[in-house]
Protein backbone atom coordinates (compact mmCIF):
# COMPACT_ATOMS: atom_id res chain seq x y z
CA UNK A 1 0.00 0.00 0.00
CA UNK A 2 2.67 2.55 0.88
CA UNK A 3 4.35 1.78 -2.18
CA UNK A 4 1.05 2.56 -4.13
CA UNK A 5 0.77 5.87 -2.54
CA UNK A 6 4.49 6.95 -3.10
CA UNK A 7 3.94 5.76 -6.68
CA UNK A 8 0.92 8.04 -6.79
CA UNK A 9 2.69 11.15 -4.96
CA UNK A 10 4.93 11.25 -7.10
CA UNK A 11 2.38 11.45 -10.59
CA UNK A 12 0.40 14.89 -8.58
CA UNK A 13 4.13 16.19 -8.51
CA UNK A 14 4.47 15.74 -12.27
CA UNK A 15 0.68 16.80 -12.60
CA UNK A 16 1.77 20.15 -10.67
CA UNK A 17 4.35 20.64 -12.47
CA UNK A 18 2.77 20.37 -15.85
CA UNK A 19 -0.01 22.77 -14.53
CA UNK A 20 2.51 25.14 -13.74
CA UNK A 21 4.20 25.00 -16.90
CA UNK A 22 0.96 25.76 -18.48
CA UNK A 23 0.47 28.57 -16.57
CA UNK A 24 3.84 30.16 -17.19
CA UNK A 25 3.95 33.90 -18.44
CA UNK A 26 1.73 34.88 -20.92
CA UNK A 27 3.48 37.00 -24.14
CA UNK A 28 2.19 39.09 -26.32
CA UNK A 29 3.41 40.36 -30.08
CA UNK A 30 2.72 44.17 -30.89
CA UNK A 31 3.75 45.89 -33.75
CA UNK A 32 3.29 49.01 -36.49
CA UNK A 33 0.33 48.15 -38.16
CA UNK A 34 -0.55 44.68 -36.41
CA UNK A 35 -3.49 43.49 -37.19
CA UNK A 36 -2.99 39.63 -35.59
CA UNK A 37 -4.44 38.23 -32.54
CA UNK A 38 -0.84 39.04 -30.44
CA UNK A 39 -0.81 35.28 -29.97
CA UNK A 40 3.15 34.75 -32.20
CA UNK A 41 5.58 37.58 -34.04
CA UNK A 42 3.89 36.87 -37.66
CA UNK A 43 0.37 38.08 -35.81
CA UNK A 44 1.49 40.98 -33.83
CA UNK A 45 -1.25 43.18 -32.36
CA UNK A 46 -1.20 46.71 -33.98
CA UNK A 47 -1.85 48.61 -30.70
CA UNK A 48 -0.42 48.61 -26.64
CA UNK A 49 -2.99 49.77 -24.94
CA UNK A 50 -4.70 46.46 -25.84
CA UNK A 51 -1.58 44.30 -25.40
CA UNK A 52 -0.99 45.53 -22.03
CA UNK A 53 -4.77 44.55 -21.63
CA UNK A 54 -4.22 41.25 -22.57
CA UNK A 55 -1.29 40.45 -19.96
CA UNK A 56 -3.28 42.46 -17.10
CA UNK A 57 -2.59 40.10 -15.03
CA UNK A 58 0.89 40.05 -15.15
CA UNK A 59 3.11 39.18 -18.58
CA UNK A 60 4.78 40.59 -21.69
CA UNK A 61 4.99 42.23 -24.26
CA UNK A 62 7.54 41.91 -27.18
CA UNK A 63 7.31 44.74 -29.73
CA UNK A 64 8.46 42.73 -33.24
CA UNK A 65 10.37 45.46 -34.98
CA UNK A 66 9.45 48.95 -34.56
CA UNK A 67 6.08 50.37 -32.62
CA UNK A 68 5.61 54.54 -33.02
CA UNK A 69 3.35 56.36 -29.84
CA UNK A 70 2.08 59.35 -31.85
CA UNK A 71 0.30 60.63 -28.20
CA UNK A 72 1.13 60.72 -24.52
CA UNK A 73 0.93 56.72 -23.27
CA UNK A 74 -1.10 56.35 -20.77
CA UNK A 75 -1.05 52.37 -19.44
CA UNK A 76 -4.46 50.86 -18.87
CA UNK A 77 -4.88 49.49 -15.36
CA UNK A 78 -3.08 45.89 -14.93
CA UNK A 79 -2.55 43.73 -11.31
CA UNK A 80 0.10 42.16 -12.05
CA UNK A 81 3.57 42.92 -13.14
CA UNK A 82 4.14 43.61 -16.73
CA UNK A 83 7.27 43.52 -19.39
CA UNK A 84 7.71 45.71 -22.29
CA UNK A 85 10.29 44.49 -24.37
CA UNK A 86 12.36 44.04 -27.90
CA UNK A 87 11.96 46.42 -30.29
CA UNK A 88 12.44 50.03 -31.25
CA UNK A 89 9.27 52.50 -29.01
CA UNK A 90 9.39 55.84 -31.23
CA UNK A 91 8.13 58.66 -29.52
CA UNK A 92 6.47 61.17 -32.07
CA UNK A 93 4.19 63.16 -29.96
CA UNK A 94 6.88 66.72 -29.95
CA UNK A 95 6.59 68.60 -27.23
CA UNK A 96 5.27 66.06 -24.62
CA UNK A 97 6.95 62.74 -25.49
CA UNK A 98 5.44 60.92 -22.46
CA UNK A 99 5.21 57.11 -20.76
CA UNK A 100 2.51 57.19 -17.59
CA UNK A 101 2.50 54.18 -15.55
CA UNK A 102 -0.67 52.98 -13.96
CA UNK A 103 -0.45 49.73 -11.91
CA UNK A 104 -1.00 48.45 -9.22
CA UNK A 105 1.46 46.39 -11.07
CA UNK A 106 4.59 47.10 -11.80
CA UNK A 107 6.37 48.09 -15.10
CA UNK A 108 9.61 47.13 -16.38
CA UNK A 109 11.30 47.84 -19.39
CA UNK A 110 14.03 45.78 -21.18
CA UNK A 111 15.79 45.08 -24.47
CA UNK A 112 14.20 48.21 -25.64
CA UNK A 113 15.44 50.98 -27.78
CA UNK A 114 13.57 54.44 -27.11
CA UNK A 115 14.05 56.74 -30.25
CA UNK A 116 12.59 60.17 -30.74
CA UNK A 117 10.30 60.99 -34.02
CA UNK A 118 9.82 64.38 -33.07
CA UNK A 119 10.83 66.27 -29.95
CA UNK A 120 14.21 66.17 -28.05
CA UNK A 121 12.91 65.13 -24.44
CA UNK A 122 11.11 61.74 -23.15
CA UNK A 123 9.60 61.55 -19.57
CA UNK A 124 8.80 58.25 -17.89
CA UNK A 125 6.10 59.11 -15.09
CA UNK A 126 6.00 56.54 -12.54
CA UNK A 127 2.83 57.89 -10.50
CA UNK A 128 4.13 55.76 -7.30
CA UNK A 129 3.94 52.60 -8.97
CA UNK A 130 7.49 50.50 -9.47
CA UNK A 131 8.80 51.38 -12.27
CA UNK A 132 12.28 49.33 -13.71
CA UNK A 133 14.76 50.20 -16.53
CA UNK A 134 16.07 46.65 -16.49
CA UNK A 135 19.26 45.23 -18.63
CA UNK A 136 19.13 45.93 -22.35
CA UNK A 137 17.49 49.27 -22.31
CA UNK A 138 18.65 51.92 -24.78
CA UNK A 139 18.27 55.70 -24.66
CA UNK A 140 19.01 58.76 -26.68
CA UNK A 141 21.47 60.41 -24.87
CA UNK A 142 20.08 63.69 -23.77
CA UNK A 143 17.10 64.48 -22.23
CA UNK A 144 15.24 61.50 -20.82
CA UNK A 145 13.46 61.84 -17.16
CA UNK A 146 12.42 59.26 -14.97
CA UNK A 147 10.04 60.29 -11.90
CA UNK A 148 8.81 58.62 -9.23
CA UNK A 149 5.81 60.40 -8.72
CA UNK A 150 4.09 62.86 -10.81
CA UNK A 151 4.62 65.38 -13.52
CA UNK A 152 2.80 68.64 -12.99
CA UNK A 153 0.94 71.24 -15.55
CA UNK A 154 1.97 74.20 -15.81
CA UNK A 155 -1.34 76.01 -14.12
CA UNK A 156 -1.73 73.24 -11.33
CA UNK A 157 -1.94 69.52 -10.86
CA UNK A 158 -2.67 66.76 -13.40
CA UNK A 159 -3.64 64.80 -10.81
CA UNK A 160 -7.91 64.94 -9.35
CA UNK A 161 -6.40 62.09 -6.25
CA UNK A 162 -2.63 62.36 -6.10
CA UNK A 163 -1.12 59.76 -3.34
CA UNK A 164 0.73 62.38 -0.99
CA UNK A 165 1.62 59.28 1.31
CA UNK A 166 2.87 56.59 -0.90
CA UNK A 167 6.44 55.57 -1.60
CA UNK A 168 8.00 55.38 -5.38
CA UNK A 169 10.59 52.51 -6.61
CA UNK A 170 12.67 52.99 -9.22
CA UNK A 171 15.96 50.96 -10.54
CA UNK A 172 18.27 51.55 -13.42
CA UNK A 173 20.36 49.18 -14.86
CA UNK A 174 20.85 50.33 -17.97
CA UNK A 175 19.94 53.24 -20.33
CA UNK A 176 21.49 56.83 -20.45
CA UNK A 177 19.21 59.61 -18.58
CA UNK A 178 19.24 63.20 -17.87
CA UNK A 179 17.62 63.11 -14.90
CA UNK A 180 15.85 60.54 -12.17
CA UNK A 181 13.87 61.73 -9.43
CA UNK A 182 12.27 59.97 -6.87
CA UNK A 183 9.11 62.47 -6.62
CA UNK A 184 7.27 64.83 -8.65
CA UNK A 185 8.34 67.22 -11.33
CA UNK A 186 6.27 70.84 -12.14
CA UNK A 187 5.53 73.97 -10.71
CA UNK A 188 4.07 72.87 -7.26
CA UNK A 189 3.87 73.32 -3.62
CA UNK A 190 2.18 70.19 -3.07
CA UNK A 191 4.29 68.44 0.18
CA UNK A 192 4.38 64.33 -0.15
CA UNK A 193 4.76 62.28 3.54
CA UNK A 194 5.92 58.66 1.66
CA UNK A 195 9.84 58.01 0.94
CA UNK A 196 11.31 57.51 -2.87
CA UNK A 197 13.57 54.25 -3.05
CA UNK A 198 15.66 54.36 -6.11
CA UNK A 199 18.03 52.06 -6.76
CA UNK A 200 21.04 52.17 -9.76
CA UNK A 201 22.73 49.17 -10.66
CA UNK A 202 24.01 50.51 -14.15
CA UNK A 203 23.47 52.79 -16.89
CA UNK A 204 24.60 56.78 -17.20
CA UNK A 205 22.84 59.33 -15.00
CA UNK A 206 23.25 62.86 -15.14
CA UNK A 207 21.72 63.33 -12.27
CA UNK A 208 20.22 61.96 -9.30
CA UNK A 209 17.46 63.55 -6.95
CA UNK A 210 15.92 62.16 -4.02
CA UNK A 211 13.33 64.42 -3.96
CA UNK A 212 11.22 66.61 -6.32
CA UNK A 213 12.26 68.71 -9.27
CA UNK A 214 11.04 72.13 -10.15
CA UNK A 215 8.21 71.82 -7.38
CA UNK A 216 6.59 70.00 -4.05
CA UNK A 217 8.08 68.90 -0.97
CA UNK A 218 9.07 65.34 -0.18
CA UNK A 219 10.02 63.37 3.48
CA UNK A 220 12.51 60.59 2.80
CA UNK A 221 14.81 59.51 0.38
CA UNK A 222 16.57 56.34 -0.04
CA UNK A 223 19.23 55.62 -2.91
CA UNK A 224 21.33 52.60 -3.28
CA UNK A 225 23.95 52.54 -6.01
CA UNK A 226 25.36 49.02 -6.87
CA UNK A 227 26.97 49.93 -10.16
CA UNK A 228 26.72 52.56 -13.07
CA UNK A 229 28.01 56.08 -13.53
CA UNK A 230 26.20 59.07 -11.92
CA UNK A 231 27.62 62.51 -12.67
CA UNK A 232 25.35 64.19 -9.49
CA UNK A 233 23.85 62.01 -6.91
CA UNK A 234 21.78 64.88 -4.59
CA UNK A 235 20.13 63.24 -1.70
CA UNK A 236 16.68 66.01 -2.13
CA UNK A 237 16.03 68.21 -5.19
CA UNK A 238 16.87 70.62 -6.84
CA UNK A 239 17.55 74.19 -5.74
CA UNK A 240 15.56 74.93 -2.75
CA UNK A 241 13.69 71.29 -2.72
CA UNK A 242 13.77 69.91 0.13
CA UNK A 243 13.58 66.69 2.42
CA UNK A 244 11.40 66.83 5.18
CA UNK A 245 12.47 64.02 6.90
CA UNK A 246 16.00 61.64 6.42
CA UNK A 247 17.99 60.77 3.53
CA UNK A 248 20.17 56.99 3.40
CA UNK A 249 22.52 56.79 0.91
CA UNK A 250 23.87 53.20 0.17
CA UNK A 251 26.93 53.50 -1.98
CA UNK A 252 28.69 49.60 -3.16
CA UNK A 253 29.57 50.09 -6.38
CA UNK A 254 29.38 52.54 -9.41
CA UNK A 255 31.21 55.98 -10.03
CA UNK A 256 30.13 58.97 -8.40
CA UNK A 257 31.34 62.49 -9.67
CA UNK A 258 29.43 64.65 -6.90
CA UNK A 259 28.06 63.39 -3.68
CA UNK A 260 25.73 66.51 -2.40
CA UNK A 261 24.31 65.91 0.64
CA UNK A 262 21.53 69.15 -0.32
CA UNK A 263 18.49 70.42 1.82
CA UNK A 264 18.26 67.85 4.61
CA UNK A 265 16.17 68.84 6.88
CA UNK A 266 16.50 65.45 9.51
CA UNK A 267 19.23 63.40 9.00
CA UNK A 268 21.81 62.03 6.19
CA UNK A 269 23.61 59.11 6.73
CA UNK A 270 25.86 57.31 3.64
CA UNK A 271 26.86 54.06 4.11
CA UNK A 272 30.38 53.88 1.68
CA UNK A 273 31.24 50.21 1.27
CA UNK A 274 32.70 50.13 -2.32
CA UNK A 275 32.58 52.19 -5.73
CA UNK A 276 34.03 55.81 -5.96
CA UNK A 277 33.17 59.37 -5.09
CA UNK A 278 35.12 62.15 -7.08
CA UNK A 279 33.56 65.04 -5.28
CA UNK A 280 31.80 65.62 -2.29
CA UNK A 281 29.65 68.48 -0.55
CA UNK A 282 26.82 69.36 2.24
CA UNK A 283 24.85 72.44 1.23
CA UNK A 284 21.62 74.06 2.64
CA UNK A 285 20.14 76.68 0.79
CA UNK A 286 19.62 79.55 2.54
CA UNK A 287 15.66 80.03 2.00
CA UNK A 288 14.90 76.85 3.80
CA UNK A 289 17.67 76.43 7.05
CA UNK A 290 14.79 77.82 9.30
CA UNK A 291 13.10 73.80 8.05
CA UNK A 292 16.41 72.11 9.72
CA UNK A 293 15.31 70.06 12.40
CA UNK A 294 18.67 68.07 12.40
CA UNK A 295 21.10 68.69 9.47
CA UNK A 296 23.52 66.05 11.04
CA UNK A 297 25.20 63.85 8.10
CA UNK A 298 26.91 61.06 9.16
CA UNK A 299 29.16 59.38 6.98
CA UNK A 300 30.07 55.22 7.60
CA UNK A 301 32.59 53.49 5.52
CA UNK A 302 34.57 50.67 5.15
CA UNK A 303 38.26 50.33 5.76
CA UNK A 304 38.53 49.38 2.08
CA UNK A 305 37.61 52.78 0.65
CA UNK A 306 39.28 55.56 0.84
CA UNK A 307 37.58 58.57 2.40
CA UNK A 308 40.15 60.84 3.34
CA UNK A 309 38.72 64.16 1.70
CA UNK A 310 35.21 63.32 1.66
CA UNK A 311 35.05 62.40 5.34
CA UNK A 312 35.84 66.51 5.38
CA UNK A 313 32.34 67.28 4.97
CA UNK A 314 30.56 65.30 7.12
CA UNK A 315 29.79 65.98 11.11
CA UNK A 316 30.13 62.14 11.77
CA UNK A 317 32.59 59.85 10.07
CA UNK A 318 32.32 56.08 11.69
CA UNK A 319 34.25 52.91 10.11
CA UNK A 320 32.67 49.33 9.97
CA UNK A 321 34.58 46.39 11.55
CA UNK A 322 35.97 48.48 14.57
CA UNK A 323 37.80 51.71 12.80
CA UNK A 324 37.31 54.71 15.43
CA UNK A 325 35.44 57.77 14.76
CA UNK A 326 36.93 60.77 12.75
CA UNK A 327 34.62 63.12 14.18
CA UNK A 328 32.35 63.72 16.69
CA UNK A 329 28.62 64.14 15.62
CA UNK A 330 27.53 68.02 16.57
CA UNK A 331 24.28 68.92 18.51
CA UNK A 332 20.92 69.08 16.55
CA UNK A 333 20.53 72.78 15.07
CA UNK A 334 17.74 74.68 13.86
CA UNK A 335 20.44 76.71 11.99
CA UNK A 336 22.82 75.66 10.02
CA UNK A 337 26.02 76.29 9.14
CA UNK A 338 25.37 79.06 5.83
CA UNK A 339 28.64 78.19 4.14
CA UNK A 340 28.43 74.84 1.72
CA UNK A 341 31.54 72.80 0.94
CA UNK A 342 33.00 71.12 -1.60
CA UNK A 343 35.92 68.60 -3.07
CA UNK A 344 37.78 66.77 -5.02
CA UNK A 345 39.47 64.17 -5.17
CA UNK A 346 42.52 65.45 -6.40
CA UNK A 347 42.64 68.18 -3.71
CA UNK A 348 41.98 68.37 -0.55
CA UNK A 349 41.40 72.61 -0.33
CA UNK A 350 38.19 73.34 0.43
CA UNK A 351 36.01 75.11 -1.58
CA UNK A 352 33.50 77.86 -0.44
CA UNK A 353 30.09 78.80 -1.87
CA UNK A 354 28.11 81.20 -0.36
CA UNK A 355 24.63 80.00 1.10
CA UNK A 356 24.15 83.19 3.16
CA UNK A 357 22.11 85.28 0.67
CA UNK A 358 18.74 83.46 -0.61
CA UNK A 359 19.26 82.97 -4.20
CA UNK A 360 16.59 84.12 -6.52
CA UNK A 361 14.65 81.33 -8.68
CA UNK A 362 14.80 81.36 -12.15
CA UNK A 363 11.38 82.20 -13.49
CA UNK A 364 10.74 78.94 -16.11
CA UNK A 365 11.90 75.66 -16.10
CA UNK A 366 12.62 73.47 -19.35
CA UNK A 367 12.33 69.88 -20.17
CA UNK A 368 15.61 69.65 -21.49
CA UNK A 369 17.69 71.68 -18.86
CA UNK A 370 17.14 72.01 -15.57
CA UNK A 371 18.17 74.53 -13.49
CA UNK A 372 20.32 72.38 -11.06
CA UNK A 373 24.44 73.08 -11.80
CA UNK A 374 24.68 69.41 -13.16
CA UNK A 375 22.35 70.15 -15.48
CA UNK A 376 24.23 70.39 -18.73
CA UNK A 377 21.10 69.95 -21.47
CA UNK A 378 19.79 72.79 -23.87
CA UNK A 379 16.15 74.18 -24.14
CA UNK A 380 13.94 72.11 -25.32
CA UNK A 381 10.55 72.64 -23.96
CA UNK A 382 9.40 75.10 -22.03
CA UNK A 383 7.50 73.52 -18.56
CA UNK A 384 6.37 74.77 -15.76
CA UNK A 385 7.67 77.78 -14.13
CA UNK A 386 10.00 76.70 -10.64
CA UNK A 387 7.93 77.56 -7.43
CA UNK A 388 9.55 79.95 -4.62
CA UNK A 389 9.84 78.06 -1.73
CA UNK A 390 7.32 79.30 1.08
CA UNK A 391 8.53 79.52 4.99
CA UNK A 392 4.77 78.53 5.66
CA UNK A 393 3.28 75.11 4.51
CA UNK A 394 0.83 75.47 1.67
CA UNK A 395 -2.15 73.36 1.66
CA UNK A 396 -2.43 70.68 -1.21
CA UNK A 397 -3.77 71.98 -4.45
CA UNK A 398 -7.23 69.92 -5.34
CA UNK A 399 -7.86 72.01 -8.42
CA UNK A 400 -7.51 71.22 -11.85
CA UNK A 401 -6.14 73.69 -14.19
CA UNK A 402 -4.82 72.49 -17.27
CA UNK A 403 -7.16 70.45 -19.21
CA UNK A 404 -5.21 69.93 -22.00
CA UNK A 405 -2.66 68.50 -19.35
CA UNK A 406 -4.70 66.27 -17.43
CA UNK A 407 -5.37 62.43 -17.15
CA UNK A 408 -8.20 60.81 -16.22
CA UNK A 409 -9.27 60.60 -12.65
CA UNK A 410 -9.37 57.10 -12.87
CA UNK A 411 -5.51 56.90 -13.55
CA UNK A 412 -4.70 58.43 -10.05
CA UNK A 413 -7.00 56.32 -8.53
CA UNK A 414 -6.74 52.70 -7.12
CA UNK A 415 -8.03 50.98 -10.80
CA UNK A 416 -10.73 48.43 -10.95
CA UNK A 417 -9.41 45.11 -10.46
CA UNK A 418 -9.34 43.63 -14.24
CA UNK A 419 -10.79 40.19 -15.19
CA UNK A 420 -8.44 36.85 -15.10
CA UNK A 421 -6.98 36.83 -19.22
CA UNK A 422 -8.63 33.91 -20.27
CA UNK A 423 -6.73 30.83 -21.35
CA UNK A 424 -6.82 30.97 -25.08
CA UNK A 425 -4.83 34.41 -24.54
CA UNK A 426 -1.75 32.61 -22.83
CA UNK A 427 -1.88 31.69 -19.84
CA UNK A 428 -5.09 29.75 -17.11
CA UNK A 429 -7.00 31.30 -14.77
CA UNK A 430 -7.16 30.82 -11.05
CA UNK A 431 -10.25 28.50 -11.12
CA UNK A 432 -8.64 26.21 -14.20
CA UNK A 433 -5.47 25.18 -12.14
CA UNK A 434 -7.62 24.95 -9.19
CA UNK A 435 -10.13 22.78 -11.00
CA UNK A 436 -7.42 20.25 -12.55
CA UNK A 437 -5.71 19.72 -9.40
CA UNK A 438 -8.86 18.57 -7.39
CA UNK A 439 -9.77 16.67 -11.28
CA UNK A 440 -6.25 15.04 -10.03
CA UNK A 441 -6.80 14.57 -6.62
CA UNK A 442 -10.12 12.46 -7.57
CA UNK A 443 -8.20 10.11 -10.18
CA UNK A 444 -5.75 9.44 -7.35
CA UNK A 445 -8.42 8.26 -4.79
CA UNK A 446 -10.54 6.52 -6.84
CA UNK A 447 -7.46 4.62 -7.66
CA UNK A 448 -6.46 3.55 -5.10
CA UNK A 449 -9.57 2.81 -3.31
CA UNK A 450 -9.37 0.08 -6.22
CA UNK A 451 -6.39 -0.89 -5.30
CA UNK A 452 -7.13 -1.57 -1.53
CA UNK A 453 -10.40 -3.25 -2.75
CA UNK A 454 -8.43 -5.70 -5.18
CA UNK A 455 -6.06 -6.72 -2.47
CA UNK A 456 -8.76 -7.20 -0.30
Amino acid sequence: MKKHIGIFAALLVCMMLAVTAFAAETVVYVNDGGTGDGSSASSPLGDMTEAINKIANGGKVVIVDTYTCADEFHEPAHKGDIVISGGNYVFTNGKYNRWFLEGPGGTTFENITFTYGEGATALFVGQFFDLTFGDGVVTPDKGVYVLGGYQYAENGPLYDAPKYDADSHITIKSGTYHAVSGFSRGASTEEYTGTSHITVEGGTISTVYGAAINGSYAMNSEINVKGGTINNLKAAGDMTRRLNGNSVINISGGTIGLLSINNVMGTATVNYTGGSIAMAEKTVEAAVQEFVVDGTATLVASPDVNVKLISLFFDKVEYTGGGAAATTAPAATTSPAEVTKATTAASSKDVAVTGATEKVEKPAVTEGSDVSAAATEPDATTEPEATTEKKEETTKATEKTDATEKTDAASATTPAATEPAPASEGGLGVGAIVGIVVAVLVVIVVVVVVIVKKKK
